[in-house]
Order: C-alpha cells, then structure tokens, then sequence
C-alpha cells in the first residue's frame, strides 16, 4: 500500500510572526527567531535559534506599523534565487543566502531585490539595519513545496496529484510540475552529486499531457479541458499519465490580507 504525500501550504496572512514574533530591534541588531530546529554553534549547550521551513521551501516576509523603508533588512539562511516561475536556480536550495531587503512602510514586504526574489528552506538570523520598535518575519507568499521522488522502477507505474483550495481570494496561483531528474544523486563516495547545472528540467503537468491524455476534474474548470494545473486558482486533480522522477507545486499569492489556504497531495500506486 503507497502513502499519499500530503503537503500544506498555509496562509502567509495567518504567519506574519511565525519565524519571529513582533518585537523591537536595535541598530544593527539580529531579530530573536522562533527557532524550530536546534543548533550546537560554537558551544556545547544545545540552543534552539534556527528556523526551517516543513515541507516546502518558500519567500520570507518582513512586516512592521512603522516606517522602515529607510532601513534595510538582511534574511540570511539557505535557499535559492527563482525564475519566472518560482521555480529554484539550484535546485538543492542548499545556497548560502544573505538577501537584503528595502524595510517595510506600515505594511509587509517579500524577499525581493529589485526584480529577483528569493525562497529559503532554513533561515538562519534576520537583521535590521537600524532600529525598529515593531518587526516581525513570517511566510512570504511564493515558493515551491518539497519535491515528491517517484519509485519509477516499479511496474504498472501509475501516479495522481491534487491541489484542494481551502480558501482563496483569487490571488493564490499554483502549477505543478514533473521532471525526469532528481536534484541531486548518490555518488560512488557515499556523498551527494547536484545535478549538474544546479537547476533540474521541468515541465508542467500540462506539457506531459500533450504527450499522453489524461483526465482532469477542477471545482472552476470543465471536465476533459486541456489547461492543467497551470496558474490555477480551484481545486483540481490529475493523473501524471507517464513515469517521472519528481514531482512538486509551485505557489504564488501576492496578498497578504486574505487568509489563502492550500492542500497539496501526490500519490503514488504500483505494483513492486
């Protein structure tokens, strides 16, 4: 019997304090995070002072009530720079990243420079560059959730995925994708090999079914309709009609008022 790999994509309106509660900050001072994950440092006292993300790997928020448009806001940590479709530059999102980021007007701002914008997978401190009484970091609003191997070597391979849209404003946007490769592979030195050139192939549930017809049924779409999973808003399931090695969604909503929910599943079933 295959699990399902199920996968939430929470709200970036409902986790503006999660990797750090609102708090005040001096000059140049490093901003106290929600740490999820434990850390040894230079010490032997095990500490709790870095945050990762759980199945995905996403854009990191800075919102204050202040005007802090003067200041500027170092996220340091591991990820990746992405493309125009959200999709990671290195696909191992293992980059070290230091992205400096223009502070917030009385509102909330994303993990953009100037036009490239930037998801992390673990966020190691975030500092601002003057003082600030009211700051805190949460999810930002775009990404990709954690790649889904495939077991291809299986027989009468067969494998399905849906996005269900708990709630959406209209300005969440996800596509799922397919690829053939892996973003990195075991080498003969028991260590790991990046695929070479850092990002992997990847093609949309939709171009793998010009090759091979297949099935879709969405909430906001009509039956048999050819435009799948691509900047989609509705609940949608599909099947991948042939075998690939990865699968993932990516995600995008600009807004960070409306409470925008998602719940992302792939399945896998075979016969070993």
């Amino acid at each position: 019997m295959s699990l399902a790999n199920i996968i939430v994509w929470p709200s970036a309106a409902e986790n503006e304090t999660t990797i750090a509660s609102t708090q005040a900050v001096a000059a140049g001072g490093s901003l106290v995070l929600n740490g999820n994950v434990p850390s040894f440092g230079g010490s032997p006292t095990l500490t709790v002072s870095l945050y990762v993300y759980k199945n995905m790997a996403r854009s990191v928020s800075i919102t204050s009530t202040e005007d802090l448009s003067g200041e500027t806001i170092t996220i340091n940590g591991l990820g990746s720079i992405v493309d125009a479709n959200y999709n990671p530059i290195d696909s191992t999102l293992t980059t070290p990243l230091a992205v400096v980021v223009t502070g917030p007007n009385n509102d909330t701002v994303d993990s953009i420079v100037a036009a490239d914008k930037y998801i992390f997978t673990q966020i190691n401190s975030v500092v601002s560059s003057g003082a600030a009484g009211d700051i805190s970091i949460g999810f930002g609003g775009f990404g990709i959730t954690t790649y889904v191997f495939t077991d291809y070597n299986r027989k009468a391979w067969n494998a399905t995925c849906s996005a269900q849209i708990l709630s959406n404003s209209g300005s969440l946007e996800y596509t799922a994708w397919v690829s053939l490769n892996k973003p990195a592979y075991a080498n003969t030195q028991g260590g790991v090999t990046p695929f070479v050139g850092g990002q992997i192939p990847a093609f949309t549930l939709e171009e793998l079914n010009t090759l091979t017809p297949s099935k879709l049924e969405g909430t906001g779409t009509a039956a048999g309709a050819t435009e799948i999973m691509v900047a989609a808003t509705d609940t949608q399931i599909a099947q991948i009609p042939s075998t690939v090695a990865t699968v993932w969604f990516s995600i995008n909503d600009d807004s960070f008022v409306a409470d925008n929910n998602a719940i992302f599943t792939v399945l896998q079933q075979s016969i070993t």
